[in-house]
Parts: C-alpha cells; structure tokens; sequence
C-alpha cells in the first residue's frame, strides 16, 4: 500500500484517519482486539526559514473499549496531544514541537485530575513515563514521529512511498 505526501507550498488542511489495531492474546481462545481511531485534521501554516509549519488537531476519538474504564482513561489522556504544532525540515521529519510548553502545563493539570481517580504504581509508572517523554523534546519528536502516533504522516519522506519502510 502507498501513501502520496505532498511538499507544502501553500497552506492547507487535510483530514486523516489513524486507526491502532491491538490484539491482545494473538492465537488463544483469550484473544482480545482493541481498535483506537482518531480522524486528524493536519494544517500546513507555512514556511519558517527553511522548516514547515503544521498543526495537528485531533478532532475526533472512537476507542473500542470506550465503555470501560481504561476506555476512559486512554481517552482522557489522548486529549493531552489532541493539538501539536510542529516544524519539520525539507525531508518532513520532525524537528521541533513548537507548543512544547503549552504541552507540559496541559499534562501537569490533566495528570493532577487523573491522580484523583485513578491510582496505583502502574498509573504512576504511565504518568512518569509521559512526564519524562515531555521533558526530553527529541524523545517526545520519536513518539510523535512513531507509526501508532503521527508517523505515517511525518516519516522524513515527501511524495509516494511504501509505508512500511521509514527513513
């Protein structure tokens, strides 16, 4: 399967559909699949200096397990990144998330209501672990650039490519 990715030369908005796909106990009669959706509008703003301008807006969710409390919870936290503005260089890798700051004071009050309902080292452990990704900017760019995130978007390729092979 390929996918087209155009160089930005004017502003633009484009809607897409990132689907994950867990399938848990693969091959047992326990196997469990776990579908995350979230239709994202991506916005090219412009050009500053030899990078490219976007906006990722997350504008829509449908989680399989959305009646549960982990649906809850991962949709909860999925609005931590439902709006990312990043540069990008001449080859569509991610260089620098613009709105860094804004990011961290949104993390900190949503993990502060989380905290509330939910507990538990492993609660803890999750939120320590985004707490961290958060300070470290070129660690927070690799999970953004990953597959399950925006990576089938922004993978360091312009024009059609095949989507399993990233740069």
């Amino acid at each position: 399967m390929n996918i087209e990715i155009e160089s930005p030369k004017k502003e633009f908005c484009r809607t897409y559909r990132f689907e994950s796909i867990i399938i848990q106990n693969p091959g047992t009669n326990y196997s469990r699949t776990k579908k995350f959706i979230r239709k994202v509008e991506i916005y090219f703003l412009g050009h500053h200096k030899d990078q490219f301008l976007y906006q990722l807006l997350t504008v829509e969710y449908d989680f399989s397990n959305k009646d549960n409390s982990e649906g809850i919870f991962l949709k909860k936290m999925s609005r931590l990144f439902s709006d990312v503005q990043v540069l990008t260089d001449e080859e569509n890798s991610i260089v620098r998330i613009i709105n860094l700051k804004a990011l961290k004071l949104k993390w900190k009050n949503l993990s502060e209501k989380l905290s509330v309902d939910y507990q538990g080292s492993a609660v803890e452990n999750y939120f320590r672990t985004v707490s961290d990704v958060l300070e470290n900017e070129k660690e927070f760019i690799k999970f953004l650039e990953a597959y399950n995130m925006f990576g089938m978007y922004f993978n360091g390729h312009f024009g059609t490519f095949d989507l399993y092979k990233k740069k």
